[in-house]
């Protein structure tokens, strides 16, 4: 069974802290929608180099030919701000601009990594960054197939026996690399503008 999360990334390339404010229409019963939780990202270092890149020594531009590595750490956080423990499901990276190569690290696959216990460290391996790049990180909320199977949501058997095959005809399954047609969660995360990364 799935659980579902609501995480928003807040920062890269190690700012600070930003501050979240969330509104929301709440009735009187139960307890307060104190908004989304959030991933907290910090770039530890850029090709191996721990002095990050700013505004003012930036990265130089990647056309596409050139291996970037940034080193990552990620802590899922409560709305209230405190690690959140529980958190225990794959998140995908996605450089922007940029192209995730690959993630490496413990539960890596793919672009995906497993967070365990709300934290993970890991590598990501890009390219063509240029400008202010931001590393995302989102909740995927289902089990990406390994690089090199066939996932259970595209190999044409009814896998949960609901009579409705694969992606998208199943509802079970979220996409196509989907490695259960059983129900869970998906959701999509926001980044907060200053997690930026320069490059000219």
């Amino acid at each position: 069974m799935r659980t579902s999360h609501r995480f928003v990334v807040l920062l890269a390339l190690g700012v600070g802290p930003a501050a979240v404010s969330a509104s929301s229409c709440a009735s009187n019963s139960g307890p307060p929608d104190l908004g989304p939780s959030t991933f907290f990202v910090k770039i530890t270092s850029v090709n191996g180099n721990a002095n990050l890149p700013t505004e003012q020594s930036p990265l130089p531009a990647n056309k596409g030919v050139t291996p970037e590595s940034w080193a990552f750490t990620i802590e899922a956080h409560t709305p209230t701000g405190e690690l959140a423990t529980d958190f225990n499901g794959y998140v995908r990276l996605t450089l922007a601009p940029g192209t995730v190569v690959g993630v490496t690290g413990t539960g890596a696959t793919g672009r995906n990594i497993f967070v365990t216990n709300g934290t993970v460290s890991g590598v990501v391996q890009g390219t063509a960054v240029y400008g202010p790049a931001r590393l995302w990180v989102e909740d995927l909320g289902y089990v990406p197939a390994k690089p090199g199977t066939t996932p259970k949501c595209s190999n044409g058997v009814d896998d949960n026996a609901n009579g409705l095959i694969d992606y998208p005809a199943d509802p079970g399954c979220y996409y196509a690399d989907d490695d259960t047609e059983d129900p869970g969660t998906y959701a999509e995360r926001q980044e907060d503008d200053e997690s930026v990364a320069r490059s000219h």
